[in-house]
């Protein structure tokens, strides 16, 4: 699911926020339990500001924290 949610991030980024929710869709189908905020803690940005914006789009779209 992590190039799911590289391309939803990315959909997001740019406007596509339609299309972004979907692919979040299924990403929630392939991953019942993914939490953004154990995505943080597993995958911890070098840079906190874009974890902080990756986390931010990813709420965006629908996915939880």
């Amino acid at each position: 699911t992590s190039n799911l949610r590289m391309t939803a991030v990315a959909l997001a980024e740019t406007g596509q926020v339609t299309q972004a929710r979907e692919i979040a869709s299924e990403i929630k189908r392939l991953d019942p339990g993914f939490r953004i905020g154990q995505f943080l803690k597993k995958q911890p940005f070098q840079d906190q500001a874009t974890g902080q914006k990756y986390a931010a789009r990813l709420r965006e779209i629908g996915l939880q924290d």
